[in-house]
């Protein structure tokens, strides 16, 4: 249970620095959720992916998740932290039947932010 608050809270911190570093944004974002994603398309594209976790199709969201990013927009990014605070939040047991790990979970992420160049800001967030 603790390692999965730290996950939360790491990439909530991460998602919230990286998107006022990279997108200069004033955003007072508390929380890194379907609302911190501004564009209707891109939010509902995001709600669509958390509903494929849901039903247990984990992998295929997040080949979708990868398709979706190409414009690597600020809304992208978030959509990202969402994806996979998303999955954090879900128990081991449910991940292991899903074929994830908490440690998967971790390298999706910085796998994601490389995306964004920015795996070394990841790297502070979620050490080992």
């Amino acid at each position: 249970m603790y390692e999965n608050d730290y996950i939360f809270q790491m990439v909530t911190d991460l998602a919230t620095s990286a998107n006022k570093i990279l997108f200069d944004s004033n955003c007072e974002c508390t929380s890194v959720s379907l609302p911190s994603i501004k564009d209707v398309e891109t939010r509902k594209k995001a709600e669509y992916m958390l509903e494929m976790i849901d039903k247990g199709q984990a992998e295929e969201a997040e080949e979708q998740l990868y398709i979706e990013i190409k414009d690597k927009t600020a809304d992208n990014m978030m959509m990202g932290y969402v994806f996979y605070l998303h999955l954090a939040e879900k128990d081991d047991a449910l991940l292991m039947d899903w074929g994830y790990s908490r440690k998967k979970i971790k390298e999706g992420i910085k796998h994601f932010s490389a995306q964004f160049g920015i795996e070394e800001m990841v790297d502070l967030f979620l050490y080992d």
